[in-house]
């Protein structure tokens, strides 16, 4: 019988393009995470339209895309200071989707990780990505990024910033505002 209350795993992405900069979430990239997610979106539907597979679920899936990436994911922090603890507790790990429309291999930054239990599960998450990398011949490389000052680089920082074991996937090793 599945929980009333699984914990969390969530799928983040943002869905605006913010021109005002050289480089900041222009065309086709930009969208990429609202892209990804909904195919990911879909294909966990049809799956959980089998019974069997939706009872013995152990995990509940959260989608969440906001604006705002260009501007310090300010949209994310507002989330994340209006979200009750109830929810936030239940939240095992937050995979951040950006910029994924590029050719060329995809990095995945991770953020801080806190506690065993989250750590355990952020290092078994990274395994399983890096597993399934390899099936479809696409490289995947592992940075650990921090905060600079008050400049977020990736959103998976606001995440972990509030205590939430967090990581962005994306094409870009590092993001680049200015030439």
């Amino acid at each position: 019988m599945r929980k009333a209350e699984n914990p969390l795993i969530v799928l983040s992405g943002s869905y605006d393009t913010l021109s005002i900069a050289p480089q900041m979430g222009k065309g086709l990239n930009a969208a990429s995470g609202l892209m990804a997610i909904n195919d990911i979106a879909r294909t966990f539907g049809t799956l959980l339209d089998d019974a069997g597979l939706k009872s013995s679920a152990k995990y509940d899936l959260m989608f969440i895309l906001t604006p705002g990436a260009g501007v310090n994911y300010e949209a994310t922090n507002t989330f994340l200071d209006a979200l009750s603890s109830k929810i936030a507790e239940r939240i095992q790990f937050v995979l951040c989707l950006d910029h994924l429309a590029s050719e060329g291999p995809l990095t995945l930054h991770v953020g801080s990780t806190s506690g065993e239990e989250q750590e355990s599960f952020a290092k078994a998450t990274l395994k399983l990505m890096k597993q399934v990398a390899s099936l479809t011949n696409t490289q995947v490389s592992f940075a650990k990024k921090f905060t600079a000052g008050n400049f977020y680089e990736f959103e998976h920082l606001r995440y972990s910033e509030h205590g939430i074991v967090a990581a962005t996937l994306t094409s870009l090793s590092q993001k680049k505002f200015a030439h």
